[in-house]
């Protein structure tokens, strides 16, 4: 009889506690590296369960060693890439909508933020995150973004109350049988946003683009003078309207591309497929 992928998997899983599985997936989740080699995977997974190398050694017959730690992660780490790829996984349907990771906002960089009409920000703390940072993210997202919302287990919401300045929303997310479900355990307000500290973020080619669109200015070549100009035009009626236009640009091919290839990409490595929009055929193989 050949065992199959899952069949090599649940033979580890029978090998372990619950508790050690916790930790061993806990030590995978934080050298877990897409690029490795396939047999540093392997390597990581022999140290994670050293019990298991013969296993191992057959599962290196069938599958490849990402989609074992995938299989792992998603079933007993929902650590932050998990609950990012559910979240995503939920905005895919979204027309006119373009979603994007880790965007830096000042001195920090969201989880999600999703852009449309208004700009939404998305600042995941799971169990195994504490909320003490969000004194310092938070102000920073809500000057750059119409809503933000805090997303976290459902048991954890009420000590998160405290730590969230007045406007700020907040998402609860259950996991059962594999299954991940959000609900709105507090709308988030409309911020009124500082477009003068936005236009920082930006690019030098996407000050160029926020000037033209706003100005028939000639537009200088140095960024300190750029940012100048910019920062003259954020009271123009539609200023907001072009800071947000120059998001979906500056995101929308990558988006594009993983919306495209969603259910050839391993949920846990979502994020570096957006990053990279390398190609995903024969990626796995």
């Amino acid at each position: 009889m050949v065992l199959t992928c899952c069949d090599l998997i649940k033979k580890i899983e029978a090998e372990y506690s619950q508790e050690e599985i916790v930790s061993g997936c806990k030590v995978l989740n934080q050298s877990y590296n897409i690029f490795d080699l396939p047999e540093r995977q392997w390597q990581q997974l022999a140290y994670s369960f050293p019990r298991s190398i013969s296993c191992l050694q057959k599962l290196s017959e069938v599958c490849s060693p990402g989609k074992v730690i995938n299989a792992l992660l998603m079933k007993y780490y929902p650590c932050e890439r998990v609950i990012k790829y559910y979240l995503i996984k939920k905005m895919t349907h979204l027309t006119e909508n373009i979603v994007a990771f880790e965007m830096s906002i000042g001195s920090s960089r969201i989880d999600l933020c999703r852009i449309n009409g208004h700009t939404y920000a998305y600042e995941i703390k799971t169990e195994y995150d504490t909320f003490k940072r969000l004194s310092t993210q938070l102000p920073n997202y809500q000057k750059a973004f119409d809503f933000v919302y805090v997303v976290t287990p459902l048991q954890r919401v009420e000590s998160l109350k405290s730590y969230l300045p007045e406007g700020c929303g907040i998402i609860a997310y259950t996991l059962k049988n594999g299954l991940c479900k959000f609900s709105h355990q507090k709308k988030a307000e409309k911020n009124k946003g500082d477009l003068d500290f936005c236009i920082k973020n930006f690019s030098s080619s996407e000050l160029t683009m926020f000037i033209e669109a706003l100005s028939n200015l000639t537009c200088p070549t140095k960024r300190i003078e750029k940012e100048k100009i910019a920062i003259s035009l954020v009271g123009k009626r539609n200023a907001w309207a072009v800071y947000r236009k120059i998001l979906k640009k500056r995101y929308e091919k990558k988006w594009n591309f993983l919306v495209a290839n969603m259910e050839h990409i391993l949920p846990i490595d979502v994020q570096e497929f957006f990053r990279s929009t390398m190609s995903v055929d024969g990626f796995y193989e």
